[in-house]
């Protein structure tokens, strides 16, 4: 259970130097696992000191397996298209 924020310990400059060569390269979940911080901190302490992630990363998570689009989810369409046809009116 994460602290609250008035308990969370503070940022250090070394620990945000640090933050500034992890973040272009790394996953905020990474990032957390490294520096002992969620990853929500990590991601608004790096926004809040205009890190960004590099180019070749988002590359990379964007060309990742993504999940397939589920294509006919419904086992047998055709009674469910007859009974929205006579709900409307249609035979």
């Amino acid at each position: 259970m994460p602290l609250p924020p008035y308990l969370a310990p503070q940022w250090t400059p070394e620990e945000i130097a640090r933050l500034g060569e992890l973040y272009p390269d790394h996953s905020n979940e990474e990032i957390a696992a490294i520096m002992g911080r969620t990853p929500a901190s990590v991601k608004i302490r790096a926004v809040w000191n205009g890190f960004r992630k590099s180019p070749a990363y988002k590359y990379r998570v964007k060309s990742g397996p993504r999940p397939r689009k589920q294509v006919g989810c419904i086992p047998n369409p055709l009674p469910v298209i007859e009974r929205l046809l006579r709900k409307h009116g249609y035979k």
